[in-house]
């Protein structure tokens, strides 16, 4: 792997230059990701300081190592006796030999080897930035005689944490959703609410059993007026038979009288 040397300033200039920063192993993969670059890159002397900047100092408090990023860093893999605070070593190196951090000199004679990674931003991905983001770096710095199966060979147990990480606990979020539309609201304007709205609803459902109670009635007394009719035509009826039978039996009867 090619590259070139530069004091952490410079280092620095040339990351932000490339809307970068310098790496920062923070978690168990990305340090053997750091480890895997440091391996492949090729020296010019043997040294025991030929080193990887990375992104860590203590510049505002000796002893307090932060990020460049602002972040405190969860674990670090230091050397044995490091850092050993001597003054002005306030930045850091994973050096080759022992692909262990050293505290060294942030001085502009102190050179190392540098390696940027792109910055994680919420418009690049809303999760897993940091994944991402390193396996888009070691893919621009694949060495010509290595391919992309060796490469994932290599990288198989974090490509593997990444998906199981990446996984949706559907029951989980079947949970969450319930709790949240089951939950009470204690807002006093969702009592209002709910008040106005049974009353509204009990308005609504009372108008329409009056309507009915009315339709039913008149239903009712439509019924009792056809009946009432059927009776008078029966008696009318009644009434002309009796009346034309009294008038044949008077006719009968003045017959028989004046046969006489």
């Amino acid at each position: 792997m090619s590259h070139q040397v530069s004091n952490f300033s410079n280092a620095q200039k040339y990351c932000h230059h490339q809307r970068a920063e310098i790496i920062m192993p923070k978690t168990e993969e990305e340090n053997y990701v750091t480890k895997m670059l440091l391996q492949k890159i090729k020296f010019s002397t043997s040294s025991v300081w030929n080193g990887l900047w990375i992104g860590l100092t203590d510049n505002e408090h000796e002893g307090t190592w932060n990020w460049n990023d602002g972040t405190k860093p969860d674990f670090l893999y230091w050397a044995p006796g490091e850092p050993n605070g001597y003054s002005g070593e306030n930045c850091a190196i994973i050096d080759k030999s022992a692909r262990k951090c050293h505290d060294v000199k942030c001085s502009i004679s102190d050179l190392y080897s540098a390696v940027c990674q792109l910055k994680a931003t919420e418009k690049m991905c809303s999760c897993r930035c940091d994944y991402k983001r390193k396996l888009e770096h070691l893919e621009s710095k694949i060495p010509q005689h290595q391919t992309m199966e060796d490469l994932k060979r290599e990288l198989e147990p974090v490509i593997r944490k990444i998906q199981n990480e990446l996984k949706v606990n559907k029951t989980n979020i079947s949970s969450i959703i319930r709790k949240l539309t089951s939950a009470k609201d204690e807002r006093k304007s969702s009592h209002a609410i709910g008040f106005f709205g049974a009353l509204f609803i009990s308005v609504i459902f009372g108008t329409v059993f009056f309507m009915d109670i009315v339709m039913l009635r008149q239903h009712i007394d439509n019924i009792r007026k056809i009946c009432g009719n059927k009776e008078k035509n029966i008696r009318q009826n009644l009434s002309r038979k009796k009346k034309l039978a009294t008038i044949i039996t008077i006719q009968k009867k003045k017959r028989k009288i004046d046969s006489f």
